[in-house]
């Protein structure tokens, strides 16, 4: 289940999201362009359904070493002049170990995956659909 952290019309800034990600322990936030969210702990169907398909992936596109396939924990940032965005997608596969900067890769995945759940569905079809047509548009034009 997914909770707003702060009120629909409250408004952090990307350091103010970092400080507080720092203090927070008890649960993952993620920060949507102004907007902190918290995620509540996966459901156990939910894991195993990644689990499944991060193994596909896995033996599909890490036979070679070019790509590597990460479940959860690791944050994607995405950011331009005018938006920033940080979220744990459940599976992201990519190709450039140069993007990390710790467990946060900062740039675009060659794959992101989000297994959807009735709480959850909503926002991350939404913020998944909204971010990849975005950065798809940076992609092609350069």
């Amino acid at each position: 289940m997914e909770v707003s952290f702060s009120n629909k019309y409250e408004y952090y800034t990307y350091e103010e999201f970092l400080k507080l990600q720092k203090e927070e322990t008890r649960f993952k936030i993620e920060y949507d362009n102004g907007f902190i969210f918290s995620m509540a702990p996966a459901h156990p169907n939910h894991d195993r359904v990644k689990n499944k398909i991060a193994t596909a992936f896995i033996n599909h596109l890490g036979v070679d070493g070019m790509y590597e396939v990460f479940t959860s924990d690791i944050a994607v940032v995405f950011e331009n002049q005018n938006e920033i965005y940080e979220f744990q997608p459940d599976i992201i596969a990519c190709c450039n170990p140069k993007l990390f900067h710790g467990p946060k890769y900062k740039g675009i995945p060659r794959l992101i995956v989000e297994i959807l759940s009735y709480s959850t569905e909503h926002r991350d079809t939404e913020q998944s659909n909204c971010l990849c047509m975005r950065n798809f548009k940076y992609l092609s034009t350069g």
